[in-house]
């Protein structure tokens, strides 16, 4: 199926996807611009979410990086079920404090549906935001982002505990399942 493998790349190959040009989200003013990168691990790896791995092809990437060169690792899932590189999100109790631009997650939203998302911004310590983080819903637009409590377990869970899978909008399972065959 489309989520039996996982993409990765360095986070400055893809930092683009994570801009947000000035919107109002519940009632709070964002903007999401390369500054609020710059003491980003730009040599960190990231997963590629599912909802822009479809639509990146090699010249979005190519026209980002400058002819520069970039590595796309590919993570395939065990015969078991579980993922090699699993997260530090199951081991680790102060995981919400290590969340990052790029962290995929499971998150919760107003209606209290769960739904695979990734971490679009955390907010430094020194914001009137602190401890919180804006999160992308995987296969919904970006109006329905959230700003959402880093601590609250009512919101935020690690990826999978509430979630097999990313979303995917009709359309997106019709193609599925009439590409599923072409799979590598």
């Amino acid at each position: 199926g489309p989520d039996s493998v996982h993409l990765w790349t360095k986070f400055d190959v893809i930092k683009n996807i994570y801009l947000i040009e000035q919107k109002i989200i519940g009632d709070i003013e964002v903007k999401i611009t390369a500054e609020n990168f710059s003491s980003a691990d730009c040599e960190r790896w990231v997963e590629i979410p599912h909802d822009h791995s479809g639509k990146m092809t090699l010249e979005h990437i190519m026209r980002w990086r400058s002819n520069q060169g970039f590595v796309i690792a590919v993570e395939k899932r065990c015969n078991n079920g579980t993922w090699p590189r699993r997260h530090r999100m199951s081991f680790d109790p102060k995981w919400r404090s290590h969340l990052q631009i790029g962290d995929i997650v499971d998150a919760s939203d107003q209606e209290h549906k769960w739904y695979q998302s990734f971490i679009r911004y955390v907010y430094p310590g020194e914001s009137h935001m602190a401890g919180k983080c804006l999160v992308h819903f995987m296969g919904w637009a970006s109006k329905w982002n959230e700003v959402l409590q880093l601590e609250d377990e009512s919101v935020i869970a690690p990826r999978y505990s509430h979630t097999a899978a990313p979303f995917r909008p009709q359309k997106q399972r019709i193609f599925w399942a009439t590409h599923a065959k072409e799979e590598l």
